[in-house]
């Protein structure tokens, strides 16, 4: 293996990344030492390190934001919303990339256009749609709304994966006596897993960390997100950071675990999608 010479540009800009990597990490730094620190601590001096590790916050966290219950909103939310786009979004795009007609191409153009509404003009509408299907205050409506929301630009990315799909690998598949459905999904489907698997993790962030439409559709206590129940806790005038800290650390802990797990194969998308281009 060829080792490159570092040059004087490099090392600028990897102090550069360096600088940029501990500017990103200050947040994180602040919630967890004042996760562990009493409210006069938090009030002294927020920047400092604890004195000792002050544990007692977090059983009030639990408690207060109801943490098992809105964990588990927040998963089947997470999870479900994944699985409906995964089902619907890579047969669509399936459809339109090999069905080469007028209607496809219209229905991909508007697919695209959709891409470009701000999701704050749509948010008047979809609440008359979800109340005429009695989606609000309900997971299931939730999950209906974000599927909706997140075919677009799944459809998108899957039309672009396709292109790299041989026909040539379907057609073998139809000689052999597979049907269109059983094509896409023991042939097909298979092949489009880096672009499914980047989507997905992309998407897992969203549904995991959104706050806004939540916040229009939920309004049962019983059906919070980890967002939604984080915001209870903070009132018109007091803070009681002692408490917020420690469970806004709660709710980060599971979408990190989810990144460490999955940052390999968030480089093996990008490297995929590096080496078709």
């Amino acid at each position: 293996m060829i080792k490159r010479k570092r040059t004087t540009g490099d090392v600028i800009l990897n102090i550069l990344l360096i600088f940029l990597a501990v500017i990103f990490l200050i947040p994180f730094y602040f919630v967890i030492v004042n996760s562990f620190k009493t409210m006069g601590e938090i009030t002294a001096n927020n920047a400092a390190l604890p004195a000792g590790l002050y544990l007692d916050n977090f059983v009030a966290a639990l408690k207060s934001i109801r943490y098992g219950e809105s964990l588990r909103n927040t998963l089947l939310i997470t999870v479900f919303s994944n699985l409906g786009w995964i089902i619907v979004a890579p047969m669509g795009a399936y459809y339109i990339s090999r069905v080469e007609n007028k209607l496809c191409k219209a229905l991909f153009a508007l697919i695209i256009a959709s891409m470009s509404i701000p999701f704050q003009a749509v948010m008047i509408p979809m609440v008359v749609v979800g109340k005429t299907f009695h989606l609000i205050n309900s997971i299931p409506g939730v999950v209906v709304i974000y599927v909706g929301l997140a075919i677009p630009f799944a459809v998108f990315m899957c039309c672009g994966s396709l292109r790299y799909v041989p026909k040539e690998i379907e057609e073998s598949a139809f000689i052999d006596g597979c049907s269109p459905f059983q094509t896409f999904w023991k042939i097909v489907f298979p092949l489009m897993q880096s672009t499914i698997v980047t989507v997905t993790i992309l998407n897992t962030f969203w549904f995991w960390n959104d706050f806004l439409l939540p916040q229009i559709l939920l309004q049962n206590k019983n059906a919070r997100t980890l967002q939604l129940a984080i915001y209870q806790l903070f009132g018109e005038n007091v803070y009681q950071w002692n408490i917020i800290m420690p469970a806004l650390l709660l709710a980060i802990l599971p979408i990190v675990i989810f990144f460490i797990v999955m940052q390999k194969k968030i480089v093996e998308g990008v490297a995929a999608g590096a080496v078709k281009a």
